[in-house]
């Protein structure tokens, strides 16, 4: 009992990390048509500037975790009205290049501006670990799904309350029709990539003081919540959390139970297998995109 609750704690705080970058890409992919290879570098900016302000100005924890993450969703807007609302007629292969060169120059930008060693990131709330039902379980895990599932129900209610969520619902089931309907694509478009910044950048801030600080670390948690969302049902809003989970679940599993150099080899056969089973997913998309 003990061996399969610490399981569902390590799987819970798992997919916590990959939900919001998850639903992110599937928020920009659906309203936009763009597959943002950018969205790791999100995860990435915003504890690196959290961090530095932090040493720089003496600012709390906190604090500066909130000037990070709105420093990640100003970037994440420029990112489209500079770079991807202009060329937003091409094809969406050229896009996708457009936005993976963007990957490159943001990381880039990161290596030079704090150097290629790995930080150590400051918890919320001190190292100690509290029991759960006899599992000791880390503060800043509590964090991260704690925070992750606000956030989550937040974009939710924005979705279903705000005149803009509901136009970027509209705008996500068929972008021509939103159109004709006088929704403004270029406005859209820079509101879900700065959705995007805001879920990647609350998800770093909260998540990488439970590993190392990299620049590199941002094309890792983009493959693992892409993984996610098309386990989950690419398209999918609730489909990209479930995916998270799921993914959380096996590499959770595969660590406990596998040797480390089978994880990988694992994640990626739960993938196969779920997509033969279920090619549309665990979830499938209700609407699929028009542009």
């Amino acid at each position: 009992m003990h061996e399969f609750l610490t399981i569902i704690a390590g799987a819970l705080t798992t997919g916590a990390i990959y939900a919001p970058t998850a639903l992110a890409l599937t928020l920009v992919f659906n309203v936009t048509g763009i597959l943002n290879l950018a969205q790791g570098e999100f995860y990435v900016i915003a504890p690196f500037v959290s961090l530095y302000v932090m040493k720089a100005w003496g600012l709390s924890v906190g604090w500066s975790s909130v000037i990070g993450v709105i420093t990640v969703v100003g970037v994440a807007g420029l990112v489209y009205l500079l770079a991807l609302a202009p060329l937003r007629k091409t094809t969406e292969e050229n896009l996708i290049v457009i936005t993976l060169a963007l990957a490159f120059v943001l990381s880039g930008a990161g290596l030079l501006l704090f150097g290629p060693d790995p930080r150590f990131v400051p918890t919320f709330t001190g190292l100690d670990p509290i029991k759960l039902l006899g599992v000791p379980v880390s503060k800043q895990s509590l964090w991260v799904v704690g925070a992750t599932f606000v956030l989550l129900v937040v974009v939710w209610l924005f979705f279903i309350r705000t005149r803009y969520g509901i136009a970027m619902r509209a705008a996500s089931d068929n972008l021509k029709a939103a159109q004709y309907l006088g929704l403004d694509a270029r406005r859209m478009g820079m509101l879900a990539f700065m959705m995007g910044g805001l879920l990647g950048g609350v998800s770093g801030v909260i998540s990488t003081p439970l590993t190392l600080l990299d620049v590199a670390m941002g094309l890792g948690i983009l493959l693992k919540a892409f993984i996610a969302a098309v386990i989950g049902g690419w398209g999918s809003y609730l489909g990209a959390v479930v995916g998270a989970f799921t993914l959380g679940l096996a590499q959770v599993v595969s660590a406990t139970y596998l040797p480390t150099l089978y994880g990988d080899a694992f994640t990626l056969g739960l993938l196969l297998v779920i997509l033969f089973l279920r090619p549309s997913g665990m979830i499938p998309s209700r609407v699929a995109r028009t542009a």
